[in-house]
């Protein structure tokens, strides 16, 4: 049987979606996704950019402002992937949107938490 493209329930293969309420919501994720596609990807930019620095200072006499850049790039990303979950296409054909949404959060969360645990490490370092 073939699947539901947003909850992975089991359909007729003449459908695409188990019922109007799934393919509502999918094409609300969709449109959500296209508007906030280039805020998104600029936020990943300059994520990246944070953590790629902070990783540069870190083991040099700046390491507080290496870790400050790997938390604020950390914490940055995070939570803008646990807000605006925005799996591949890849990931969605595999898993469906439902779960594909779900694993993205998961990802947030734990990229948000290294972020916390690094703005930990930095403090610690600032009062040490």
């Amino acid at each position: 049987m073939k699947k539901c493209h947003y909850c992975a329930k089991e359909i007729d293969y003449s459908r695409m979606y188990c019922s109007k309420e799934c393919e509502d919501k999918a094409n609300d994720y969709y449109r959500i996704r296209h508007k906030w596609r280039l805020p998104v990807n600029i936020t990943y930019i300059v994520s990246i950019a944070l953590i790629f620095i902070g990783l540069i200072f870190s083991p040099t006499v700046f390491s507080f402002w290496g870790l400050l850049g790997v938390a604020a790039g950390s914490i940055c990303g995070g939570v803008t992937t646990v807000l605006i979950p925005s799996p591949t296409e890849e990931m969605i054909k595999k898993h469906k949107m439902v779960k594909a949404q779900k694993i993205f959060k998961i990802c947030g969360y734990v990229m948000a938490a290294i972020g916390v645990a690094a703005l930990i490490m930095a403090l610690i370092k600032l009062f040490t």
